[in-house]
């Protein structure tokens, strides 16, 4: 196995940001931060405190494998030289039947970094996910929208956005919808493995600007920054099989840079068919999807991922074949996305 972002750590974090420039593996670790745990915290809070209270933490406590990974990251970074004058500010966190939200803010100088949460176990942040489809903004988007603009302030000269999954989503759209005061100070947003827009929102002058600033990471055999519509994709070389590849731990580096690949035939040829086939798409008649998914989560009493071992995929083929009226088109979306996304994922009993 290649080097990880454990091994940049344990190296480049003897280095402090002036001796050797922050760089696209520090925005990585930013962003995976951003699955830890929520805590009540003073603004300002040095990631050396934030390591000491979160790290007294019972960690067997927290499900699936991102929370977990990233306070073992923590541990690994919060001592380090590197980042001994990183602050930490405003963590918020929403989980409830209807939305799953996680974002923290770090600063250093005159930077501003905002990092969103991805995709966690919990099933609301999972319908949420299939809504990016159809729905902009989402319910995620408008959060993280009011977030930024109370999180900046007028000392905030440089702005990066950052995020991992969804939360990658979640950056370029806030980047998309925030006033020009703040979009013109941001500086670079960092994708990992996000979707992208709609081709309404794709087709736009806006777009452009965002793009402009925006660097898309995608692992070698993508299944989540694929989806939807985006430009300027860097393919990363990474280990494990299927939905493993989507977790940044498995993300290889020489140093301070990723190393770079190709997408795998499989993924290139899933996208390729699906961007294809939402071009055409009924929005009406999908959401019709969303809903019956939501209803069946909820008529078995599926709260999260760890819920979901004994559905079987024929159930879901089953209950899009039921829906009566449903076009082909908008039915083998559907069940495309929840078979090469869904059950490569879940079917590992992990999170997102």
């Amino acid at each position: 196995m290649k080097d990880n972002y454990f091994k940049y750590i344990d190296y480049y974090g003897n280095y402090s940001l002036n001796q050797i420039k922050i760089n696209e593996i520090d925005y990585l670790i930013f962003a995976t931060l951003s699955y830890l745990p929520y805590i009540d915290i003073k603004d300002g809070m040095s990631l050396k405190t934030l390591g000491d209270k979160i790290l007294s933490l019972d960690k067997s406590k927290f499900l699936g494998t991102m929370t977990p990974k990233a306070i073992d990251l923590l541990e690994s970074v919060y001592n380090k030289k590197r980042y001994r004058n990183i602050r930490v500010y405003k963590i918020y966190k929403e989980n409830t039947s209807s939305i799953q939200f996680g974002v923290i803010s770090f600063r250093y100088k005159n930077n501003l970094i905002v990092s969103f949460e991805g995709t966690n176990n919990a099933m609301s942040g999972w319908i949420e996910n299939f809504k990016l489809v159809s729905t902009f903004p989402t319910i995620t988007h408008e959060k993280g929208l009011d977030y930024l603009n109370k999180v900046v302030r007028p000392t905030d000269k440089n702005i990066y956005l950052t995020g991992h999954s969804k939360g990658g989503n979640t950056a370029m759209v806030c980047a998309y919808l925030v006033k020009s005061s703040i979009f013109n100070r941001i500086k670079k947003i960092y994708n990992f493995d996000g979707p992208g827009f709609r081709k309404e929102e794709f087709n736009t002058p806006r777009f452009k600007e965002v793009n402009i600033k925006t660097i898309n990471y995608l692992p070698d055999g993508s299944l989540v920054g694929i989806l939807l519509f985006n430009r300027k994709y860097n393919y990363l070389s990474s280990d494990g099989v299927a939905f493993q590849k989507h977790y940044p731990y498995n993300w290889k580096m020489y140093g301070g840079f990723f190393e770079r690949s190709e997408l795998v035939k499989t993924s290139a040829n899933f996208k390729a068919k699906l961007d294809n086939s939402l071009m055409t798409l009924d929005y009406k008649e999908y959401n019709m999807c969303v809903k019956q998914l939501d209803k069946f989560f909820k008529d078995n009493k599926i709260i999260n991922t760890y819920d979901f071992k004994n559905i079987k995929f024929d159930e879901f083929v089953k209950m899009f074949n039921d829906i009566k009226g449903l076009d082909k088109n908008t039915k083998e979306i559907f069940i495309s996305l929840i078979k090469s996304v869904f059950f490569n994922k879940i079917n590992k009993s992990t999170n997102n």
